[in-house]
């Protein structure tokens, strides 16, 4: 057994020697330290110490600490998922375990002819599905679907394209026949050549001049036909007096037929001639404009595809009769100025706006022209619903589909009832592994916390599980106080060689568990605790227990006492500066009192200049634990916050003058600052201790004294 750690050098032990005379090493070791004071380099020192006897091995010690799960649990520190077995005495085997698991083995299906007859199946199920493809889409560049698709899925994707197809042209006949070619571009170019031409509007004005002429007879003058007077103007236009006439080569009166076709020119019967000729030639126009739409109107009809256009085009014969009625009245007018035929003033006036056939013709035509034009914005939709209804509509594909789901189905109850089989199988072989004991019995316990973590065999190791969502995890998956508690049990319940924990194994001389309790809260830090109680029942073994927390430190000691005749020592590892130290301690502090005392020893000290990164930490941790207890104790749920600074005043100050004011800010600051975050503030924390310590002097004396005997 270990008395003492002699000549050993590590982190803030200098060649230490230790523990003191008279205060040596017992069996059963318990000790406390901050963290940063020593607690894990000292641990170290103690192994080795042990490891010095050329009798001891490491097999003949156990070591717990933070690295116990990489040291220990895991087979390879790269493959974090597999977990070491820890074998246990299971007792007498089953002999007719092997019998049993031949005979479930026969129950097991062959599924591997099934399983290539679908797999052939899908090939020439997905070759005619790409061979329909390839012959419907045409000239046009649409991919095939995406390799190493399920059947089920290629034939989703075909039908979401007949879906999104069928948005554009509901009727499935049409949409069968649509192919990935140029057809629509050219009935585009072929409606676009269709040319319907502009009507021109018959002007108001020209029903005024009509209406006018119409209304007067003139007395029949002879004069020439106003195609004569016209010849007339224009040649007389081309010669000056004392020409000769540029026709015939004769002499010519010049002013005597310039004073006669003046007089023809001035004649009223005359103009009213002319003005008529000009608007039957406007009328007729329009009329021209709608023979030649009515003259294409087979070729319209059968561009547009659009029997119905036929009314329109009877209706515009008709408008183009009406005008030919009023053109030839307007020549009945010119031929016998003295005669007043009636024209149909009033339905002329309106006939432009009474074209609503040749409107609706320009329409259907527009019309025609988007409807195509959506279709070439469209076609790669439209083809790949065409591919998609042929792919449907295939006999064989329909029926290697309904193959292939019968032979999956048949294929995943064959897949199941084997599944059951192997799982029967490997229960069988669990009964026969020496670590399937420990593993049942760690899932329990980890059940019965609420942990949901399960461990599950692989061979002689485990793999790792979360118990409800049946998924593998790694040990990094689980938190870092989930992975304390499961290193502990396997710690534990590794010392035994049986399932029962009863049969301590005899080569362990030597056990050391550095911090057990390490970010393990609420129910989990209880069954630590009492685990490592259990550990400290042990008869055989040197037993060596380090933590950073007293009032785990007083938990583990109570009713346990260092005299004489006990087995049990209780020591306290302190850092002064850079070096650390030894000494026993008590059981009888409570950790209020405790760390009272550590605030006070290190408000006594001189200078702040020694402390450590670790301390500046600590320290504002401990001071504010210690004013949190005393706010409770005088004023009753007061926490030390910045908000309830006055009634802090009024609980610390005996005197409450600013300057002790600035004071209580700097210890709050101190307290909720620096007690979250390592700080290079030593003066600051050094002061605050000091004015706490003085502050609770002054105002509860006997409270004082009581906490520092």
């Amino acid at each position: 057994m270990i008395k003492n750690v002699n000549n050993f050098s590590f982190k803030s032990f200098k060649n230490f020697i230790g523990p003191p005379p008279g205060s040596e090493f017992k069996q059963k070791n318990i000790l406390f330290g901050y963290n940063g004071q020593g607690k894990s380099a000292l641990s170290i020192g103690i192994m080795q110490e042990f490891l010095k006897d050329p009798d001891q091995t490491l097999e003949n010690l156990r070591f717990f600490n933070k690295k116990y799960v990489e040291d220990n649990m895991l087979l390879d520190p790269d493959d974090k998922s597999v977990i070491r077995g820890v074998k246990v005495n299971f007792g007498a085997r089953n002999v007719s375990i092997e019998k049993e698991i031949a005979e479930l083995r026969g129950r097991l299906h062959d599924t591997r002819v099934l399983e290539d007859e679908i797999s052939k199946l899908k090939i020439d199920t997905r070759e005619e599905i790409d061979r329909i493809h390839t012959q419907r889409k045409g000239k046009s560049n649409i991919k095939k679907k995406v390799t190493g698709l399920d059947i089920s899925e290629v034939v989703e994707l075909y039908e979401k394209d007949i879906a999104e197809a069928k948005k554009i042209e509901p009727d499935g006949s049409i949409l069968s026949g649509i192919v990935g070619d140029d057809s629509f571009e050219k009935q585009k170019s072929l409606v676009d050549s269709i040319i319907i031409g502009p009507i021109e509007n018959i002007l108001e004005s020209d029903i005024c001049q009509l209406e006018k002429l119409f209304s007067q007879t003139y007395k029949d003058i002879d004069i020439p036909s106003a195609q004569v007077i016209k010849w007339l103007n224009e040649g007389l236009a081309m010669h000056s007096e004392g020409d000769r006439c540029k026709f015939c080569g004769g002499a010519l009166d010049y002013n005597a037929i310039s004073s006669k076709v003046l007089s023809y020119n001035e004649n009223l019967k005359q103009r009213a001639m002319v003005e008529l000729s000009i608007v039957k030639g406007k009328i007729q126009k329009i009329s021209d404009q709608l023979g030649d739409l009515i003259d294409r109107k087979e070729n319209i009809i059968a561009s547009l595809g659009m029997d119905n256009l036929a009314e329109e085009f009877k209706d515009l014969k008709e408008q183009q009769d009406f005008l030919y009625t009023q053109i030839c009245l307007i020549e009945m007018k010119i031929d016998d100025m003295g005669i007043s035929s009636l024209l149909n003033l009033e339905r002329l006036k309106i006939f432009t706006t009474q074209l609503t056939a040749y409107v609706n013709i320009k329409n259907a035509k527009r019309k025609k022209l988007e409807e195509i034009s959506e279709r070439i914005i469209n076609q790669s939709t439209l083809v790949k619903g065409a591919i998609g209804l042929a792919i449907k509509e295939s006999s064989l594909i329909s029926k290697n589909i309904e193959d292939i789901e019968q032979m999956e189905t048949s294929f995943k109850t064959f897949m199941k009832e084997n599944g059951e089989v192997h799982n029967k199988i490997s229960q069988l072989q669990n009964q026969k592994s020496t670590t399937s004991a420990f593993a049942e019995h760690i899932n329990s316990i980890l059940e019965s916390i609420g942990l949901n973590l399960r461990l599950s065999q692989l061979g002689d190791d485990y793999l790792m599980q979360h118990s409800e969502m049946d998924i593998q995890l790694s040990i990094e998956d689980i938190s870092e106080g989930e992975q304390n508690l499961l290193s502990l049990l396997f710690f534990y319940y590794e010392l035994f060689s049986d399932k029962n924990q009863k049969d301590f194994k005899k080569a362990i001389k030597l056990i050391i568990i550095d911090d057990p309790i390490s970010s393990v809260d609420g129910i989990n830090r209880m069954y630590v605790l009492e685990m490592i109680k259990e550990v400290l029942k042990l008869k055989d073994p040197q037993i060596f227990i380090f933590t950073h927390s007293w009032e785990d430190f007083c938990n583990l000691i109570y009713n346990k006492y260092d005299t004489k005749n006990t087995p049990f020592r209780f020591y306290e590892i302190r850092k002064n500066g850079s070096k650390s130290s030894l000494s026993t301690t008590k059981s009888n502090n409570t950790p209020y009192k405790h760390l009272f005392k550590e605030i006070y020893q290190f408000s006594e000290k001189e200078n702040s200049s020694q402390l450590s990164d670790c301390e500046m930490y600590h320290y504002p941790n401990v001071m504010r634990k210690i004013l949190e207890e005393f706010l409770e104790f005088k004023l009753g749920g007061c926490l030390p916050t910045a908000s309830n600074k006055t009634r802090i005043e009024d609980a610390l100050l005996k005197e409450n003058n600013t300057r002790n004011r600035m004071k209580i800010g700097l210890l709050l600051d101190v307290c909720n600052i620096l007690s979250h975050k390592a700080s290079k503030c030593p003066l600051e924390i050094h002061q605050s201790a000091k004015f706490l310590m003085k502050c609770i002097q002054e105002v509860d004396k006997q409270h004082f004294n009581s906490m520092i005997a």
